[in-house]
């Protein structure tokens, strides 16, 4: 999170534009983010563990789907605004797997626990860029338009998937510039976000209240929600550490670019991955202990 720094000093000394902002926004989502999407899949995943372990994904793609639905009731509940509903959903249900819960997890649970959240969180980018997506763009409904959603992040997916199974590697002078162009995508978000700083005003209002039901459920709700789906099934228990361990990261760090181009309130989702991230330093340890 102290990359975002680096984003807010350029913006304060106009290094980057709004225009620059926009640019740097596309790059994040349609290059850096669906290239890191693909080395995770490739790499993480072999055909064999992807196989063995097809209950990964299934667990990635539902839990997503059960706190999204939980997150539009208390919306609802709450009186939130509809414009905010999808921006919520997003923030409580799409972890920071891939760069907070993966280095967790591997020096805890080793490779196979490493493997297994890769498999989950196929699942899971599927549930973004399909009923996540949905939801953000139309507020509180889900009309999937699969044309808007067939996006480079989960053709990028899809197509690693389908390497996988059908056992192809592909040349490293094409895999090789994709691993590259993976590694920039968190300085290029945690810019993106560190520039959208510039553009929040601390002030009090009902904001505050949203913000700090976001971390609620996203650190606390989520992970629950996770340990009593998970009861009902006969499962390694490191499968079921991992799923505990990324249900209760903080919020993805690409969702303020995520929401800046499937619309909703940027300015929320930024301080929602700012507070959960924050917050997180204190929920993770505690859980982790917990585990323990």
């Amino acid at each position: 999170m102290s990359l975002t720094i680096f984003g807010y000093l350029a913006g304060q000394f106009r290094l980057v534009t709004d225009e620059g902002y926009s640019s740097l926004s596309n790059l994040v989502i349609f290059i850096t983010m669906p290239a890191s999407f693909f080395t995770a899949t490739v790499s993480g995943v072999s055909r064999e563990s992807l196989l063995t372990l097809v209950v990964a994904p299934v667990f990635g793609f539902f839990n997503v789907v059960i706190i999204l639905f939980l997150t539009v009731m208390i919306g609802r509940i709450v009186k939130m605004p509809p414009e905010k509903i999808g921006t919520f959903g997003a923030l409580c249900s799409i972890p920071n797997s891939a760069y907070i819960g993966y280095p967790i997890i591997i020096s805890l649970l080793g490779e196979k626990g490493l493997t297994y959240a890769v498999a989950y969180d196929t699942g899971a980018c599927l549930a973004l860029w399909t009923v996540v997506v949905a939801v953000m763009k139309s507020g509180t409904q889900l009309r999937v338009n699969w044309r808007q959603i067939l996006n480079p992040a989960l053709v990028s997916v899809l197509v690693a998937l389908a390497i996988n199974l059908t056992g192809l590697k592909p040349p490293e002078i094409i895999t090789e510039p994709i691993r590259i162009m993976g590694q920039a995508n968190v300085p290029l978000a945690m810019t993106v976000i560190g520039y959208s700083f510039l553009k929040m005003k601390l002030q009090v209002n009902k904001n505050h209240s949203f913000l700090i039901l976001t971390a609620l459920v996203k650190l606390i709700l989520y992970p629950l929600v996770g340990y009593v789906v998970l009861s009902f099934f006969r499962l390694d228990s490191t499968f079921k550490s991992v799923v505990i361990i990324i249900a209760a990261m903080p919020s993805m760090a690409s969702a303020p670019v995520i929401v800046e181009k499937f619309g909703g309130d940027v300015e929320f989702a930024t301080s929602g991955v700012f507070l959960t991230t924050i917050l997180g330093m204190l929920t993770i340890p505690l859980l982790l202990y917990i585990l323990s």
